[in-house]
Parts: structure tokens; C-alpha cells; sequence
């Protein structure tokens, strides 16, 4: 959560490319489905929608940036 509420501070004001935000997903992607070290490749036991889903809708609530982007410009 703190590098997600630091990088929302950081784009109060302007929208991030969407290369960065392609790029950060893709960090985070990997590390949920391979583990922070990559260790060789893994089957996807879970869609990615499924891992932004709210905990109460039984997500593991990660916030998606392309959402928090549109969000917190507008």
C-alpha cells in the first residue's frame, strides 16, 4: 500500500503514461504469480480482476492504476 498511496500523492495533478502503468503492472503481476525472487514459471491460479477485487468481494485488494489514474484526475 505505501507505494501505491505514494505514486497516487505523486499524480494528483498529471495522468502517468500508460507505458509506466503497463510497466508497473507488469512488476506486479509477476510477483504475485512467480514470487518476489521469479523463480521459474507458474501457472496463473488467478486472474488478475480477481486480485484487484476488494477484500470484501474476496480480492486480495490491490489497487488497479489504470482505474486509480482515470480517478484521481478527474
Amino acid at each position: 500500500m505505501a507505494m501505491a498511496g505514494g505514486w497516487v500523492r505523486g499524480q494528483a495533478v498529471h495522468q502517468a503514461p500508460k507505458g509506466l502503468i503497463a510497466r508497473l503492472d507488469a512488476l506486479r503481476r509477476r510477483f504475485f504469480w512467480r514470487g518476489a525472487a521469479g523463480t521459474g514459471k507458474s501457472p496463473y491460479l488467478v486472474r488478475w480482476m480477481d486480485i484487484c477485487r476488494s477484500k470484501k468481494k474476496g480480492g486480495l485488494g490491490v489497487l488497479d492504476l489504470e482505474v486509480m489514474n482515470r480517478g484521481v484526475v478527474n
